[in-house]
């Protein structure tokens, strides 16, 4: 559990974090239904395997083979990447806090710029700032990079548990009543405020990112040389 804590080292870590703080999470709340619901608590006891999710011993198999099940089709979905699609999450935030700042900080002028589909924004910002701040032998500080990755990890990892949570609260609506999914729909809500308060950290380490590219001349031009290329 200790290693999902830690800073990442690359995207696979975070990857591995959201995986198993959904699962946790699933296991929780799979309990809890199984406590409140005598019909659930009995399939629950007629699997009794002893399973381990790092330091966590489950004796009762569906309490982990439901939350794992629902954890590896959010991974296999890339759940968090559908749903900042969904609400232009990392779009905006790479357009506002990356791709702007760093024309600016090359003397082009934003508003020349049209930055196109998500896909478009995605190839130039591998050219302008993954190519200097990615994972692979980073440009500046690596410690930056882990630093913004590891608030962005965080932040995925209270949206994915909280769409957890919802499926939970669905599930707990019909076998349980609507007093235990009220708890679910206000826990997962908490989990939404905590990665609105997460936000903030990932502007700030992205600014920081952002200010150690623009130190080097030799980036500045190439950044530039990105920047007219994509006005022309």
């Amino acid at each position: 559990m200790l290693e999902h804590l830690g800073q990442p080292n690359d995207y696979s870590d975070i990857l591995k974090r959201i995986f198993f703080f959904t699962v946790l999470v699933g296991i929780g709340g799979t309990a809890i239904i199984a406590w409140q619901s005598p019909a659930v608590w009995d399939l629950v006891r007629s699997f009794k395997t002893e399973v381990s999710i790092g330091p966590v011993k489950v004796t009762h198999l569906v309490l982990v083979v439901v939350p794992m099940a629902l954890a590896l089709f959010s991974r296999i979905v890339k759940l968090h990447d559908r749903i900042s699609d969904l609400l232009c999450i990392r779009a905006c935030f790479d357009r506002n806090r990356i791709l702007i700042p760093l024309a600016e900080g090359v003397n082009v002028d934003p508003a020349t710029l049209d930055l196109g589909s998500r896909s478009d924004q995605k190839g130039l910002m591998y050219r302008v700032f993954y190519k200097y701040a990615g994972f692979e032998g980073p440009a500046i500080d690596a410690q930056l990079v882990r630093t913004a990755l590891d608030q962005w990890g965080w932040f995925w990892v209270c949206i994915e548990s909280s769409v957890m949570l919802v499926v939970l609260g669905l599930v707990s609506l019909f076998v349980v009543g609507w007093h235990l999914a009220l708890w679910f729909a206000v826990a997962a809500i908490v989990l939404w405020l905590l990665a609105a308060l997460l936000m903030p950290s990932c502007r700030r380490a992205a600014d920081h990112e952002v200010q150690a590219i623009l130190v080097d001349q030799q980036r500045r031009q190439e950044i530039a040389g990105e920047f007219n290329a994509l006005q022309s």
